[in-house]
């Protein structure tokens, strides 16, 4: 089906056939199953955005970052320390010396 609001034409047609779409997705329940999924991966995208927005703003994690990427990347540190590193920071996991001490303990 084709319709075009240049020429009027087919724009009855589409509309009483997504009217019809609108009704059928209500009654089998179609709408509501991908409305709630919708709204869980909504929810979950928000938690995820919130979490990353906070960890990249942390300043100890801005001071860290730098050094570790290069470290993973010249193979002088796993991807995996590095993380557990950013990770123990952010959630202030620090010995008493604060980054210079995780640095001792965990880029030996």
């Amino acid at each position: 089906m084709t319709c075009s609001a240049l020429i009027g034409t087919g724009i009855p047609e589409v509309w009483q056939m997504l009217e019809h779409y609108h009704q059928l997705t209500h009654q089998n329940g179609f709408f509501i199953r991908n409305r709630q999924e919708q709204n869980m991966r909504w929810m979950h995208e928000s938690v995820v955005q919130s979490l990353e927005s906070q960890f990249f703003g942390h300043p100890t994690v801005k001071e860290l970052l730098p050094n570790l990427q290069n470290q993973v990347k010249t193979g002088q540190l796993s991807a995996l320390k590095a993380a557990q590193v950013l990770l123990d920071s952010w959630k202030g996991n620090k010995t008493k010396n604060g980054p210079n001490a995780i640095r001792a303990t965990w880029l030996k």
